[in-house]
């Protein structure tokens, strides 16, 4: 087999990744299904940080999220607390399914699309990495950090049209079983 040969063969392995691969690779990337399955809660706190340019200021808020809460309503938001969130993928996102890959900042990235809007919704996964770094088109998750066995994004940027709003995490703690 020839370079060209290896080459093509390889990219054609890494664009045909099935939905199963991607989503067990996801689970090792942050720690794996056993670091996880013990735990039950997960606390946050932080800062909101609101830039709104057309309003001429940046408004700093603290930040105190918690799973379960009964009332917060927003999918997205409710996946990156639940502490078995990378577990339930498909609860959060049904219907999910492999889109190909995207180049984002200069990074190959799975495209996992649901039965949602792809638009705030579509799941972007680092081929290299395996860790989840985008929902849908608004929202990057990164500075991954290792807290209890699991790494978890403590910066979450969500763009919007006149601004943008950033969750800066300082602090993580869970409740076990």
């Amino acid at each position: 087999m020839n370079c060209l040969s290896s080459t093509i063969l390889f990219c054609a392995l890494l664009l045909s990744r099935d939905l199963q691969t991607i989503l067990t690779s996801y689970v090792e990337a942050v720690g794996g299904r056993e670091a996880m399955q013990h735990l039950e809660s997960r606390t946050v706190t932080g800062r909101q940080v609101d830039d709104r340019p057309y309003r001429g200021l940046v408004a700093v808020t603290p930040l105190v999220l918690s799973f379960p809460d009964p009332e917060l309503q927003d999918r997205k938001t409710n996946f990156l607390l639940d502490p078995q969130g990378p577990l339930r993928l498909e609860h959060y996102f049904p219907g999910l399914r492999p889109a190909g890959t995207r180049t984002v900042d200069g990074r190959l990235k799975y495209i996992l699309e649901s039965d949602l809007d792809p638009a705030y919704y579509a799941l972007q996964f680092d081929v290299e990495t395996g860790l989840l770094t985008g929902i849908g088109y608004y929202w990057t998750l990164s500075d991954y950090r290792l807290v209890d066995g699991v790494l978890l994004p403590f910066r979450i940027h969500k763009s919007r049209k006149g601004g943008s709003t950033v969750w800066e995490i300082d602090t993580v703690e869970h409740g076990t079983r």
